[in-house]
């Protein structure tokens, strides 16, 4: 199987929710990307991608793609490169990933993913930005394998 660079799977992301009206935050696309990579997972047993997701203060993040859209901060990001070429398997779960999440918030995918016991919980330090949370441990806690 292809394992696409995270920055693609977030543009594709950030395209969707501008083509739907809707356009998301960096901080709910960093929630979307972590949850895009469990449910790829958990579908397919594969890694989306391969760039690390670190544990930040408000969950999970892919210091790549922050950076990328890190001029926006908190207002919603109206502009994305064009993604990479995907597979049709690939965009038709992304499409689907997208619209079953778009009702929720940053705020709430925050909360959902700093849960007691969870991946970013078990390794979150304050103050430290760049604790890499291990595939491993993701895989074991939120795919049940």
């Amino acid at each position: 199987m292809t394992v696409y660079d995270v920055s693609d799977v977030a543009r594709f992301i950030v395209r969707k929710y501008i083509a739907d009206g809707n356009p998301v935050t960096n901080m709910k696309l960093q929630k979307m990307l972590y949850y895009a990579w469990v449910g790829y997972y958990r579908r397919f047993g594969d890694y989306l991608f391969r760039d690390d997701i670190c544990a930040w203060r408000y969950g999970p993040i892919v210091p790549k793609v922050h950076r990328e859209y890190r001029i926006y901060a908190g207002m919603p990001i109206l502009r994305s490169a064009e993604p990479a070429e995907m597979d049709s398997r690939v965009t038709d779960f992304l499409t689907r990933f997208a619209d079953d999440h778009a009702g929720f918030t940053a705020s709430e995918l925050v909360n959902l993913t700093q849960r007691d016991g969870y991946p970013w919980d078990l390794v979150y330090r304050e103050g430290e930005k760049y604790t890499r949370i291990p595939f491993d441990t993701i895989i074991a806690i939120e795919c049940g394998t």
